[in-house]
């Protein structure tokens, strides 16, 4: 912390003993409306019109004098060359001033230099005698137009004192030098000089009462704040801030870290309120843009940082620690980041009929493409859509999979999904679907590779795999032997995670086998987190997430990172897990009536098993309205219109969110009129909706 009552004494011996040993450079920064650092400008709109002016007056002033009093073009021709230099080399300064930040102390200088040259090559007078040629006086003559410029520059292009009486002094002595020529009129110079002395001295006290500035948009140059402040420790708080954190082994030690610097700072502020008030303020804002930026990466601010916590070992103990204490990488492997943008191909693949074709091409073309079209394929749902979507983006030839595999597997996967009313491998298919719409109808189709492709159908095809048609709750109260296995956390979740490695462990079910070992580990771990997403006890922690990363605080988006690619996996994932909910009310409607089913059952069953129930089964059979009226509204709409914020994407603006409005809409009609609802005898033999197409024909086997 910096101490509050120091002496000045005691801090400029400090500080001066420190000074020779600590460099410490500084970026001085402004902050702009949009929240973006900017380097602070040289100069103001007020100094520009008072500077320009001045220029103007001038040249004015040769134009009279050629007019009124001679006809000489040499004479203007030299005012207007010197003052057109100035005005050359400003322009110069200010257009490209970002480029110059570290010499801006050094172009300033040069600028009033050769302005105050310019000034006084531009006087007729002075150039008249030169000549030797007699001549009516000029209307302002050399010394008074440098008193202007001496009157502006202060604290706007020279900052030190000593530098500014130097220079100044400097261009009066040439300008009265060149003027002693005309001994006529010799006193009256020198008597104007004395006064330009005397207005140099008045702007020394100026400038030297107003060291920092503390308004407007300009600071002192750090070396110039060293000498005007030693008694100031400036670097205690850059040096503090420096070995704290390289000693920050956690997320939470250094959130804590940038605050307790950026509290010093604003201390710092408060008790040096001569010293520099605007330097405070931008390293203030500096270092909680640091932390902000830290925070939009950090998932966990409670986990460690392997680089920071093997920093100083060596490479042998780094090994074991890696080996044995952290796991494998989570960064995108090399193989995979220069992954070419996916294609859609032209299938031309025999499916046993010509319809299957024609119903399938319409993935990704249609949202309220309706799976219940497919429904008549016994068994056979994921051989077609699977095989049909693999070879429809290359994923065949990309990750070399032999065709015979691939059927075997999805054949595999698909037999282990059971005849559940809603967790089956229709349900899976659907959300397959919705998943490729999502991701080709959206900015992400020019980002996604074919490894995250693959990982995303994989995921969806086996998010519910071997779903008992029973939820996590039930599992847990009645002790099922699911629940021991994982410990009761996301028992189902962990449960088809694990189904699906077990299937992709056997060799003739192995798709991945002809990839590399990171890669393997890389879509081995995403698709584990992917399908643990899927929990919806984590729903509001996913979406809070996503929301302050890339919503709150405006997270850029960078191509290759992890964090950012896996964040968007999920949400995809989740809204194509509910998207049943944003398609046509018919299809909406149908699979809502399919999941009340299976709730019913579970419910009857905890009835048996004397387990305490959320509701009781008379209510869900009459209560499917406000239920999904409540489900739309508080947890699929805010998850769609969150994702979409970052996607800007009109296609499901136009088509998911509205429809999603149009879908709760329809349950409150149902909630006005009670007649309507639904009833227990639609859940014992449900019918299909007449506005839903009919279902694909089969006629023979599928290959």
């Amino acid at each position: 912390m910096i101490p509050r009552n120091i002496s000045c004494k005691n801090s400029r011996s400090e500080f001066s003993s420190r000074q020779s040993q600590l460099q410490i450079s500084y970026d001085i920064t402004t902050s702009s409306p949009s929240g973006k650092t900017e380097p602070a400008k040289f100069f103001n709109a007020q100094f520009l019109l008072s500077y320009y002016s001045l220029i103007v007056l001038c040249l004015c002033n040769s134009l009279t004098y050629y007019c009124y009093y001679t006809q000489r073009i040499l004479v203007l021709l030299v005012g207007i060359t010197s003052l057109i230099i100035c005005i050359l080399f400003s322009l110069a300064v200010i257009l490209r001033e970002q480029y110059f930040k570290k010499d801006k102390f050094t172009l300033c200088t040069v600028l009033y230099a050769i302005t105050g040259l310019g000034l006084i090559f531009s006087d007729p007078n002075i150039f008249n005698l030169l000549l030797s040629v007699e001549d009516e006086p000029t209307f302002a003559s050399s010394l008074q137009s440098l008193s202007v410029l001496a009157v502006i520059s202060i604290n706007k292009i020279i900052w030190n004192k000593q530098l500014f009486t130097l220079m100044s002094v400097f261009l009066g002595l040439f300008s009265l030098s060149l003027n002693c020529y005309n001994r006529d009129k010799i006193l009256q110079e020198i008597f104007q000089f004395f006064l330009y002395l005397i207005l140099i001295q008045n702007s020394q006290n100026t400038l030297a009462s107003n060291k920092v500035m503390i308004e407007g948009q300009y600071v002192i140059p750090e070396e110039e704040e060293k000498l005007s402040h030693p008694e100031v420790p400036l670097s205690d708080i850059e040096v503090n801030f420096t070995q704290k954190d390289s000693d920050a082994n956690t997320g939470l030690e250094e959130v804590v870290h940038y605050i307790k610097t950026a509290i010093e700072w604003m201390n710092y502020i408060k008790d040096y309120p001569e010293a520099s008030f605007r330097v405070g303020i931008d390293r203030t804002s500096r270092i909680l843009e640091r932390c902000l930026a830290f925070l939009r990466k950090c998932d966990n601010i409670y986990s460690t940082d392997y680089n920071k916590v093997t920093k100083h070992l060596e490479t042998e103990d780094k090994n074991y620690i890696s080996q044995y204490f952290y796991g494998a990488s989570e960064s995108i492997p090399a193989t995979e980041q220069s992954d070419k943008r996916l294609k859609e191909k032209s299938i031309t693949a025999s499916f046993g009929f010509d319809e299957t074709v024609n119903v399938l091409n319409r993935i990704c073309r249609n949202w309220n493409f309706s799976v219940f079209m497919i429904d008549g394929l016994n068994n056979e749902v994921f051989q077609v859509c699977g095989r049909y979507v693999f070879l429809k983006y290359g994923l065949i030839k990309r990750f070399k999979i032999q065709e015979t595999v691939l059927r075997d597997f999805l054949i595999e996967l698909e037999g282990k999904y059971q005849k559940n009313k809603y967790h089956n491998a229709l349900h899976a298919a659907d959300v397959m679907f919705s998943f490729l719409w999502l991701t080709f109808n959206s900015a992400w189709k020019d980002k996604i590779r074919s490894p995250e492709l693959l990982i995303g159908i994989l995921v969806t095809l086996s998010h519910d795999v071997a779903h008992p048609g029973r939820t996590n709750r039930y599992l847990i109260l009645s002790k099922d032997e699911l629940a021991t296995l994982y410990n009761d956390i996301s028992v189902l979740e962990m449960h088809h995670a694990s189904t699906l490695f077990s299937i992709l462990k056997k060799p003739k079910f192995n798709i991945l086998e002809n990839i590399d070992n990171d890669s393997w580990i890389f879509i081995r771990r995403q698709i584990i987190e992917l399908i643990l997403a899927t929990d919806m006890e984590k729903h509001f922690e996913i979406l809070g997430n996503f929301k302050a990363k890339y919503l709150s605080i405006g997270e850029k988006l960078e191509d290759n990172d992890i964090d950012y690619r896996t964040s968007f996996m999920k949400m995809a994932i989740k809204a194509a897990d509910v998207g049943h909910a944003a398609k046509e009310t018919d299809i909406h409607v149908k699979w809502s009536e399919l999941l009340m089913e299976e709730i019913i059952e579970i419910d009857r069953l905890e009835k048996s098993l004397g387990i305490k129930q959320t509701l009781s089964t008379e209510i869900l059979m009459t209560d499917l309205p406000r239920d999904q009226s409540r489900f739309l509204k508080n947890i699929v709409i805010p998850l769609y219109i969150a994702f979409n914020e970052v996607l800007k994407s009109e296609e499901i603006e136009k088509k998911c969110i509205t429809q999603l409005n149009d879908n709760e809409d329809y349950w409150k009609r149902k909630l006005r009129n009670p007649t309507v609802f639904v009833r227990a005898e639609s859940f014992k033999n449900p019918t299909r909706h007449a506005s839903l197409p009919d279902r694909v024909p089969t006629s023979g086997h599928l290959s």
